[in-house]
């Protein structure tokens, strides 16, 4: 039996806060607005999105004001992506649907068995999509309950009800948590924490069909990734007979208004529509050679230092990279073991603080910065970029004083996302970036560390142990995200638990991941950061796309990921240019193709037709 709970988390939705939508100037995925908007080239003449105004829900909550609001904010959000559509009402809906593609029902609570089978008859068809929230015909148009749901009906799920979230419910924001390996999710920093105001109830659907896809997942009270599941879901997507479906559990004029959080939702909201109306999804590589996650594995280089020498073999032995944070006082006082530590490519040095830099002014911590740094440098000739902070403590002074040292990354303690955070300043994160911006990379925290693990748990069993850390890793794969693992010399660099550490990487290497160092998975996420990639719809199954390589420096390569709609079976890149390279074109699973576009330039930008094939048609 499908489950729905409290009456009261339906009304809550009717609470609505003014939609500021910011767009994406550049970089932004290939559009439906290219195709349906009006004074543009190939423009459709008549609306095709619908928005449905459910009379009977307007009625039994009995605040008109309120729900037109809902329905109005869909209406200024497909308008500021350049979207015609027009609001219907239950006689059209049960009426000739044949001049639309798309249907939006906002919160489309109670509704009457006719304006049911309306909506399952549209998105059982080829072609069709529907994009739904909430509790959409938990209630007929009396307002009595369903046995089943429309909204479990299309999506395939065993519940939907008010999302349990622990003890979230002191008016605080919530979050879910976006999975970057989803097309929804195309273009958003994997693990992107979307928050959502309280007021506005959180819905989770428990999901038990497989042609139904995941895309975010509510968290429960703290950024806990392993912790997400089939019964957390925030955002879904999937096909019903010929059509498409996407599924929201919050309103989406109730997101957080920051401007990190405006941006995704735009980049989200594009890529539901691009998905409901079958069109293709675009996306750089989240890793390079199309690995679906990172790892990196760091040391404290601190008390009991001796113990690096061991961790140093084996990671030589592995072959596996490593970042070495290592105390200035410490490397003088043992030379012999400090050689071992960058005696190989693959290992990095950094700069660990000893005292607390937090509370110092700025100009304090800069000296300290660049003072610690020389000395390394001295004793190694090892360039040196990042820094850890001592006890995990900084402020914006630290931040500060890094930039204007000319350091290029931090490992934080803060749980933000899954994937590194670009700053220009330390209040400002971006995710399309200009030229000749400094970029510094702040690496969000993703899983325990071995003091969290031994001293803040207390687990010393080596089995547990991995097990914690298999946990973590698989949380973060699971959704495309950067993994770092960091230990100290004290802890489980000690001799009884380096196995640990062994067996943990001989894991991971199971796994399709790129390993790095923290100075390499820096770097490649800001030059990942300075290309744009710019599509233009140019018909169904035509797009022009552009990449350009906005950094100072040549990059070896990008791919673009394409998620394509289903029955594509292949796709071609004709270049604009007569010198301009073909792209490689690989297909893989999942109605997915990868562009692999070679050497760019400073500078630089290509420009390609991309033309989609389908089965049965001509090439």
């Amino acid at each position: 039996m499908v489950v729905f709970s409290l009456v009261l988390a339906i009304s809550a939705f009717f609470a609505f806060r003014s939609f500021n939508f910011m767009m994406y100037g550049s970089g932004a995925p290939a559009s439906l607005s290219g195709l349906l908007s009006f004074g543009k080239k190939g423009a459709e003449s008549n609306a095709n999105v619908a928005i449905f105004y459910s009379e009977a829900t307007s009625k039994y909550f009995g605040n008109e004001r309120n729900y037109a609001a809902l329905v109005d904010t869909w209406s200024g959000i497909l308008d500021k992506l350049h979207i015609k559509s027009r609001v219907i009402r239950g006689a059209d809906l049960t009426g000739d649907m044949s001049g639309y593609s798309i249907l939006v029902m906002p919160l489309a609570v109670c509704m009457s068995d006719g304006e049911m089978r309306a909506v399952k008859n549209f998105v059982s068809k080829q072609g069709n999509g529907l994009v739904v929230t909430g509790f959409a015909g938990a209630r007929d148009e009396k307002g009595e309950w369903r046995q089943v749901s429309l909204a479990s009906e299309i999506l395939g799920g065993e519940r939907i009800e008010p999302a349990d979230l622990g003890a979230v419910t002191d008016g605080r924001p919530v979050y879910m948590i976006l999975d970057g390996l989803d097309p929804l999710s195309a273009g958003i920093p994997p693990g992107f924490r979307l928050g959502v105001n309280t007021y506005d109830q959180p819905i989770a659907a428990t999901i038990i069909e497989p042609r139904t896809s995941i895309a975010a997942y509510w968290e429960n009270g703290g950024f806990k990734l392993y912790q997400t599941s089939a019964e957390k879901t925030a955002l879904v997507s999937g096909g019903y007979m010929g059509g498409r479906f996407v599924w929201l559990g919050f309103s989406i004029g109730n997101t957080l208004g920051d401007s990190a959080s405006l941006e995704v939702r735009g980049r989200l909201i594009n890529n539901i529509m691009d998905y409901a109306a079958f069109m293709p999804i675009f996306s750089k590589e989240l890793w390079p050679g199309g690995k679906q996650a990172a790892v990196v594995l760091a040391e404290d280089t601190e008390d009991k230092f001796d113990n690096a020498s061991a961790v140093a073999n084996l990671f030589a032995e592995k072959r596996v990279p490593i970042t070495f944070f290592c105390v200035p006082e410490l490397v003088e006082r043992y030379r012999d073991v400090f050689k071992q530590l960058y005696s190989r490519p693959e290992f990095e040095l950094g700069l660990h603080g000893v005292e607390l830099y937090k509370g110092q002014s700025l100009d304090q911590q800069k000296e300290r910065l660049l003072a610690g740094r020389s000395l390394i440098k001295k004793l190694s000739g090892r360039v040196i970029t990042g820094f850890r902070p001592p006890e995990a403590q900084y402020d914006e002074n630290t931040m500060d004083a890094l930039m204007d040292a000319d350091y290029e990354y931090m490992p934080g303690d803060d749980i933000l996302q899954a994937s590194p955070i670009v700053h220009l300043t330390r209040k400002h994160q971006l995710f399309s970036i200009r030229k000749n911006l400094r970029l510094f990379i702040k690496f969000p925290k993703t899983g325990n560390d071995d003091y969290d693990i031994l001293l803040r748990d207390g687990i010393t069993d080596k089995e547990k142990m991995l097990e914690v850390m298999k946990r973590d890793f698989d949380a973060v794969y699971k959704i495309g995200g950067l993994y770092y693992f960091s230990f100290h010399t004290q802890l489980m660099a000690d001799p009884k638990y380096l196995d640990v550490i062994s067996r943990f990487i001989d894991y991971v290497n199971t796994k399709n991941v790129w390993l790095a160092n923290f100075g390499q998975a820096a770097d490649w996420w800001k030059k990942r950061m300075l290309v744009d990639i710019d599509t233009t719809p140019i018909a169904q199954r035509r797009m022009g796309l552009r990449v350009t390589n906005n950094s100072t420096e040549t990059i070896d390569g990008i791919k673009v990921k394409i998620q394509l709609p289903p029955g594509i079976t292949g796709v071609k890149a004709t270049p604009d240019g007569m010198s301009v390279a073909a792209p490689e074109i690989s297909m893989s699973g999942n109605n997915t193709a990868i562009l692999n576009i070679k050497t760019l330039e400073t500078d630089e930008n290509r420009g390609f037709v991309v033309d989609l094939t389908a089965a049965g048609t001509a090439k």
